[in-house]
């Protein structure tokens, strides 16, 4: 691993760990209550499994967006935290397809500290999509992928991860918080971000991946 990646990874990761234990007890207990919180809303029931370009995805998205305004991250482009894309669904003619569905990234950013570093990206992503509704019947009569660990979890971390180090005062470098659309259909969200280059790929200095941290 490069060494500039490798310090800058360790860096982020101690900072989070000494901000959480430096923290009061009841302070650490109301983060342990807002990523549950998080959870929960992410993967409830009315959210349908939060399928690529359904209505409960839509809600998601939102609320993943919402929270970032809570946390005081800035919209990635200026005036909005949504990133969006088309998807389009395959048929069995070639070069025609089915559908065009609209995916979603949602974006925000937290500006670095120094004149120089600020310059420079440490990006931050989670997927918050997952698999909607079962042909058939799951359990107990259930019909709905909830994916609480796929990926609410991710998310949930994602999204508090932002309000730890915006109140921390931030990094050095500019932190890109990403919660990607579209991973289930192959990536297609985080494929996206780095076509669009909405980043400079050559300034972006590291990239972790939040992805099923509900199990420990």
């Amino acid at each position: 691993m490069n060494k500039l990646y490798f310090f800058t990874l360790f860096f982020l990761l101690t900072g989070v760990s000494t901000l959480l234990q430096a923290q009061e007890t009841d302070t650490r207990t109301a983060s342990r209550i807002r990523l549950r919180e998080h959870v929960y809303n992410l993967a409830s029931d009315s959210l349908t499994g939060r399928l690529l370009g359904t209505e409960g995805n839509l809600i998601a998205g939102e609320y993943i967006a919402g929270c970032f305004a809570d946390a005081g991250l800035d919209e990635y482009n200026g005036t909005s935290y949504f990133h969006y894309f088309d998807v389009k669904i395959p048929s069995v003619v070639p070069d025609i397809p089915i559908a065009v569905i609209e995916g979603c990234n949602v974006i925000g950013i937290l500006p670095g500290t120094h004149p120089v570093l600020k310059n420079e990206f440490v990006v931050i992503g989670a997927h918050y999509d997952h698999l909607g509704l079962a042909a058939g019947r799951i359990a107990d009569g259930d019909s709905i992928y909830n994916g609480a660990d796929d990926n609410a979890s991710g998310t949930a971390l994602l999204i508090e991860l932002a309000g730890l180090l915006k109140e921390q005062g931030g990094l050095s470098r500019t932190v890109v918080f990403a919660a990607f659309d579209g991973e289930e259909q192959g990536l297609l969200g985080s494929e996206q971000f780095l076509i669009d280059s909405l980043f400079p790929q050559d300034r972006i200095r590291a990239m972790i991946s939040l992805d099923m941290v509900g199990y420990y």
